[in-house]
């Protein structure tokens, strides 16, 4: 559905020292055609859905390289006020390129509009309410901090016709809709059935100590937080590298998974080698097998940008630290392995 056109300037000439030449202006006009998808996620992670809204963004200028006569007025129907632009080597281009941005935005402001009145408003009514229940207030080691769970598409909201992970949502005070979370931590995935399961995760900047949460489920729906202080975390836990995003985000993440090995290495390192079975044992070496693999390749990888960083004059920047973070961690995980590999032995004998 057209809904808006718009033709900016009513025209654009260019002055030259003073002098100007007239020459037979000519019309010229950008069009742009727009399809706006439009999508509600409810409170159990369903889409509520739009039907497109579909318009044509034009921008009309009519156009004389010298002289007055592009300042001539455009005809046909205009949203804006036309206005008349002489390229002069100052602001006027960005001015042309500013207003003209406004326009797009204001339509594409209409059109959700247009697509938001298409949609039960007792339903939209049900799903604010539901998200303003949602926000809770939670203790974490002693302080106070506010949270809620939010339904998230893994693979986009246009590839999945339902959200299939739930995500924490921490804040520091009440959130409000210009106040970005200080962490993220997925705490439930849908099944292969496509129920809820809870799942754990770490707090890792919220807590200075080893923090998991999850999700409680009510009518089969993630709907409140568990926070649980761990006192001998599972070694398990903390063998994926999480390489998500940039040099930066994974720096962060293996210096963060350093620190929680070192604490299950000391605290619970002793006790699983005496509850878990052969088989078990034998699959955690195979777990930290692969930990040193992948960590061998992210190091040589980030090696080979450092050292290029360096030969053009840098100091490797980031890659120089994830290529250390990582033989950081090779480090701890050698005295877990090689203890891992003594029980097997033992027990073997």
């Amino acid at each position: 559905m057209a809904f808006t056109t718009y033709d900016p300037p009513g025209g654009l000439a260019t002055s030259l020292g003073g002098l100007t030449l007239g020459l037979i202006p000519f019309p010229t006009s950008e069009r742009t055609d727009y399809e706006v998808h439009l999508a509600v996620v409810d409170e159990v992670g369903d889409k509520i859905t739009a039907h497109p809204v579909k318009f044509r963004r034009k921008n009309g200028m009519w156009v004389s390289v010298l002289g007055p006569l592009g300042c001539l007025p455009i005809p046909g129907r205009s949203l804006r006020p036309r206005e008349t632009l002489f390229l002069d080597f100052g602001d006027s281009g960005a001015r042309f390129d500013r207003k003209a941005g406004e326009v797009t935005t204001d339509s594409l402001v209409e059109a959700l509009v247009i697509a938001l009145k298409e949609l039960p408003r007792e339903r939209l009514a049900k799903v604010r309410q539901a998200r303003q229940a949602g926000i809770r207030e939670v203790g974490i080691e002693g302080r106070s901090y506010w949270y809620t769970l939010a339904a998230e598409f893994s693979k986009g909201i246009e590839q999945q016709e339902k959200a299939d992970q739930f995500t924490l949502l921490v804040y520091g005070e009440k959130p409000r809709s210009v106040l970005q979370p200080r962490e993220k931590v997925i705490v439930a995935r849908r099944n292969d059935s496509g129920h809820w399961q809870p799942v754990p995760g770490y707090l890792k900047k919220t807590a200075k100590s080893l923090v998991s949460v999850t999700a409680r489920l009510e009518n089969g729906i993630p709907a409140h937080l568990v926070v649980t202080e761990v006192s001998e975390p599972a070694l398990e836990d903390f063998l994926l590298v999480q390489t998500t995003g940039g040099d930066l985000e994974t720096v962060e993440a293996i210096r963060w998974g350093n620190k929680a090995l070192l604490q299950a290495k000391d605290r619970s390192l002793p006790g699983l080698l005496q509850r878990k079975s052969t088989r078990d044992l034998l699959n955690l070496i195979a777990q930290v097998e692969e930990s040193f693999a992948e960590l061998n390749q992210i190091a040589a990888t980030a090696k080979d940008q450092a050292q290029q960083g360096v030969a053009g004059g840098g100091t490797g920047g980031t890659a120089r630290e994830l290529a250390l973070t990582c033989q950081e961690r090779d480090e701890i995980l050698k005295p877990i392995l090689a203890a891992l590999k003594q029980e097997v032995a033992r027990r073997g004998q």
